[in-house]
């Protein structure tokens, strides 16, 4: 928007103002518990989509999932979870 702006990553942050800022177009990404939530209220139903969920920002989310059983697919930035009738939760590696 026009300020000068140094330390952007640190924890410390040098603000330069200038006499007039420009406008500027800014996305939010989703929040992921509510991604997550999404997912987890939606996969028992006949299939659905949940859009816009910023997939690569979504950490451990969507593992998490999968090792619970959950199966849904990948479209771009969209996540479809298709229908389901059995779920097999991942058997953890430090059980004997």
């Amino acid at each position: 928007m026009g300020a000068k702006i140094e330390g952007i990553g640190s924890n410390l942050l040098y603000i330069d103002g200038v006499t007039s800022l420009s406008g500027c177009t800014h996305t939010i990404l989703p929040d992921m518990i509510e991604i997550g939530s999404f997912i987890d209220g939606r996969y028992y139903r006949i299939r659905d989509n949940i859009k816009n969920t910023s997939f690569e920002n979504l950490g451990i989310i969507p593992d998490s999932f999968r090792r619970l059983g959950i199966n849904f697919e990948r479209k771009g930035d969209d996540i479809f979870i298709p229908a389901q009738k059995h779920y097999e939760i991942e058997t953890f590696l430090d059980v004997p």
